[in-house]
């Protein structure tokens, strides 16, 4: 994990995603609309750092994929305005395209991210699970054949 949420370039992209998104919707006059698509861009960096500051790799993945779902979310609404667009549905002459691409590339990122912390996290559990079982299974075998556990039926001499 960087040392501050400030450090990762996904953050700073989402960022510069939002801000472009902002002012990309400026003159977009379906109130409604604009709203949903600017919290959905502003969830995106706003979940990466709100992670970052958990203090925990599992939290940190959470709020990651709280974030790569808020991507969806911003491209499906800027695809949907993009449809209205194309029908002449809205008025509204902003571009689009490069805000959908890069959202797409941001919701890779995050997963890039989100593998490379459990790289981290699994290694050791997976180590510890092994050992576990492999502790298991040599202690069953000395039980099985050293040591044959005695019989119910068996009486004392």
């Amino acid at each position: 994990m960087a040392n501050a949420f400030q450090d990762l370039e996904v953050w700073q992209r989402a960022c510069q995603l939002t801000v472009a998104t902002y002012e990309n919707l400026t003159p977009l006059k379906d109130f409604s609309l604009k709203d949903q698509i600017q919290r959905a861009a502003v969830s995106i960096p706003s979940n990466i750092a709100e992670g970052s500051e958990r203090g925990s790799d599992k939290d940190f993945i959470r709020f990651l994929r709280i974030s790569k779902g808020s991507c969806a979310e911003l491209r499906t609404q800027l695809f949907i305005l993009k449809k209205l667009q194309q029908q002449n549905s809205i008025r509204f002459t902003g571009r689009l395209d490069p805000l959908i691409k890069e959202g797409h590339e941001i919701s890779s990122m995050l997963e890039g991210l989100i593998k490379h912390i459990q790289s981290r996290i699994w290694p050791p559990l997976i180590s510890c699970i092994l050992y576990l079982i492999s502790y298991h299974f040599f202690t069953m075998s000395i039980v099985t054949t050293d040591n044959p556990p005695e019989s119910i039926t068996d009486t004392p001499e």
